[in-house]
């Protein structure tokens, strides 16, 4: 299945596949406002707990997905974050004088669809990638209850460490999950009222500034720094064929084969707007970046709202 994002470098040209992976979710760049605030939520530090999300990570550093964790002079250490610890899937407690931890037993794979699902009791933490028990941890000192805002994709009390990639369909329950449950349910839409679930962002809306919350408790605003993003085949057979990029020294070529008009939008590593067009049907348009230099990603968007993403480097 091809995806709608893309890499440039100077002026190569690619596309990358993926299999058995989510086709809707959300975009963060690792800018400084790409992130989600859920705000201070009680139910987000119960006595046990399991985090499960599809994640593609373009990079490993400081790659925070969601936490509530915090350290102060009352508490110590306190709260969660599943995050990465170097090239590794980690979930960190808070645990007053102690940060226990469980971590991947594999490095992660970067530009690679992969689940993660971690839980925690008061005795042992457990990590499955990919629907298959990966690790478990025995768990001496429990973890420590947090006030923290609870952060998706930026650490809630570390704010410079931010996740930079994919995620979708992101699940936090206050129950252990047995294996079974999480091989069965990886690939499965849950319909928001399964016991001992606290929060389900299904990710897949696709346009607007709201991401829902399948049980009705924790719908967030998007903030425009986080994109959305969709690969589902239809939008495949549109943009990511008829929409070609290229670029050449400064200048950026976008050629629109779409046989419909195409906003497109440029935006900076900070998610700051650097440019933006129409994009008429069957146009060449040429762009010239000459004061800018960096990473930056281009947004199309179709007359369907449909939007597609492309990432590329000057």
């Amino acid at each position: 299945m091809k995806t709608n994002y893309f890499f440039l470098i100077v002026s190569l040209f690619c596309v990358m596949t993926v299999s058995a992976a989510p086709t809707k979710g959300l975009q963060f760049t690792g800018a400084s406002a790409s992130y989600i605030n859920v705000g201070q939520k009680s139910a987000f530090s119960p006595a046990q707990f399991t985090i499960e999300t599809w994640a593609y990570y373009e990079s490993t550093t400081g790659a925070y997905i969601l936490c509530n964790e915090g350290h102060d002079g009352t508490k110590g250490a306190h709260g969660f974050a599943l995050r990465t610890s170097g090239s590794k899937v980690e979930l960190s407690l808070g645990a007053n004088g102690s940060w226990p931890n469980i971590k991947s037993s594999a490095d992660i794979v970067l530009n690679t669809w992969m689940h993660i699902a971690v839980s925690y009791s008061p005795t042992e933490m457990k990590m499955y990638i990919n629907g298959v028990e990966d690790a478990t941890v025995a768990v001496t000192s429990p973890m420590v209850s947090s006030e923290q805002s609870v952060s998706i994709g930026e650490g809630s009390m570390w704010k410079d460490r931010r996740f930079t990639g994919k995620l979708s369909d992101l699940r936090f329950w206050n129950v252990v999950r047995t294996p079974a449950e999480i091989a069965a349910s990886m690939n499965a839409s849950l319909t928001g009222t399964e016991s001992g679930l606290v929060a389900n962002w299904k990710m897949n809306e696709g346009t607007g500034n709201s991401v829902a919350d399948a049980t009705g408790n924790n719908t967030v605003t998007k903030p425009e720094e986080v994109l959305w993003f969709n690969t589902s085949s239809s939008v495949n057979n549109t943009l990511s064929d008829q929409i070609e990029v290229s670029v050449a020294g400064k200048t950026l070529k976008i050629t629109n084969n779409f046989s419909a008009p195409v906003q497109m939008s440029v935006y900076n590593v900070a998610g700051q707007k650097v440019m933006e067009d129409q994009l008429s049907a069957g146009s060449l348009v040429e762009k010239q970046m000459n004061n800018l230099s960096g990473v930056f990603v281009l947004k199309c968007v179709a007359m369907d709202g449909t939007t597609s993403l492309l990432k590329f480097k000057l």
